[in-house]
């Protein structure tokens, strides 16, 4: 599996745990505190990496903690805000169901 596909499965799940919380992009965006075409962006696959930041910024808006927001979605920092998502472990087919 080539990264652009894995990019693509992390926004699929962000995009499911935002409808299992039946958010829109644009409320869930003002909520993380990012640009609505950076979540399009993240949702649709077409970005090839995802910051630190936003993560967190996501983590916030949907109120988990960054590190089960991190699994959830199947992201992998490297701590030097790149993505490194080489663990394959954590890229998932759809996202655990939050409690």
């Amino acid at each position: 599996m080539d990264s652009q596909e894995k990019m693509r499965r992390i926004g699929k799940n962000v995009r499911l745990v935002r409808e299992e919380r039946v958010l829109s992009q644009s409320e869930l965006a003002r909520r993380a505190k990012i640009h609505v075409s950076t979540l399009l962006k993240i949702e649709s696959g077409v970005t090839k990496r995802i910051r630190e930041a936003t993560v967190r910024n996501l983590a916030e808006a949907f109120g988990v903690p960054c590190g089960e927001f991190s699994k959830m979605i199947g992201y992998y920092s490297d701590g030097a805000g790149t993505v490194c998502i080489e663990r394959e472990e954590w890229v998932q087919e759809e996202a655990p169901r939050p409690v």
